[in-house]
């Protein structure tokens, strides 16, 4: 019997290093391949006693998509509100790497009456289920949600929800975050996603900033760009493989020897000249000197296009 794995969940967690040790302080919501969404109170709590605001960072980890993985991420200028103005408790934030995840999709604008399903808190490291149903707006500010939590439920909306996706329960789109309780958690507040200014979409025409790497794409990558330069000819004859050793920064010489296999010979010098000098781009126009534009070349140039923050 196979069972199929559940796909990666978009929402994270975010977490602060307190004197009891690392303590979950509410979610995050992936809303690019990027970009995370959360409460300003939750980025608030999590770099306390420092200040918060466009610039702070803050630690995710992620255990309902990939436990082992963890990012630190920074707000991003023009993505704080914190009580000031509209949407008055959000946070924007930039990821250093790469997501487990798809981005959350975007539902339909909310309208009370809908159905609606949450998951979080700091009890559970995957988090706790609630249902319920949107009433109206309403709260602290007219922009914000009112959604009631289902009667007879064994848990309410208690601390470690705020940032927590309110998503549609038939569609598990995203309709907004959690910021508020009230009643022992039975009522809660949502910021509607359709209020805040995704500031998070590129402007029509701009490209897309690289995606970072994670380690493991990064040696695959690597891996995969040093078999494709191992198939060079100025990698396989002895005599070109000299005179492009000669050729390289003196600091990548003392990485390599002659009388290495041709793919640890290109391994060892793709891997240096990419991770420990950033100087891969340079290394790879000496061999397109020297290929004078063979295909093997085109193939090198297309492998190394992720390592070098390329389409």
């Amino acid at each position: 019997m196979t069972t199929t794995p559940p796909t990666p969940d978009w929402q994270f967690r975010i977490l602060a290093e307190k004197a009891n040790g690392t303590v979950p302080q509410g979610a995050a919501c992936l809303v690019s391949p990027r970009h995370v969404l959360t409460c300003a109170h939750v980025v608030r709590n999590a770099v306390a006693p420092g200040p918060a605001g466009p610039g702070s960072r803050v630690t995710l980890d992620a255990p309902r998509a990939d436990p082992a993985w963890h990012s630190a991420a920074t707000v991003v200028d023009g993505g704080w509100w914190s009580g000031d103005a509209s949407p008055w408790d959000i946070a924007v934030l930039v990821l250093d790497a790469r997501a487990p995840a798809e981005p959350a999709p975007r539902g339909a604008p909310w309208r009370p009456g809908r159905r609606i399903r949450i998951v979080g808190g700091p009890a559970s490291d995957a988090g706790r289920w609630l249902h319920g149903v949107l009433r109206g707006s309403g709260g602290r500010y007219a922009e914000f949600a009112q959604l009631d939590v289902d009667t007879g439920a064994a848990l309410g909306v208690v601390r470690g929800y705020s940032g927590s996706g309110v998503r549609d329960e038939e569609e598990d789109t995203l309709l907004g975050v959690v910021t508020e309780q009230a009643a022992e958690g039975r009522v809660g507040w949502m910021i509607p996603l359709d209020v805040i200014p995704r500031i998070w979409e590129p402007e029509p025409g701009a490209v897309p900033p690289a995606v970072p790497l994670d380690a493991r794409d990064e040696r695959r990558l690597l891996r995969g760009l040093a078999l494709k330069v191992s198939r060079l000819h100025t990698v396989l004859l002895p005599d070109s493989r000299a005179s492009f050793a000669l050729g390289l920064d003196e600091r990548l010489r003392s990485w390599v020897r002659l009388d290495q296999d041709a793919f640890s010979f290109s391994h060892r010098v793709v891997e240096a000249a990419h991770r420990e000098y950033g100087v891969l781009e340079d290394v790879l126009e000496d061999l397109e000197a020297r290929e004078q534009g063979s295909a093997g070349m085109r193939e090198v140039w297309s492998a190394a296009a992720p390592l070098l923050g390329r389409a």
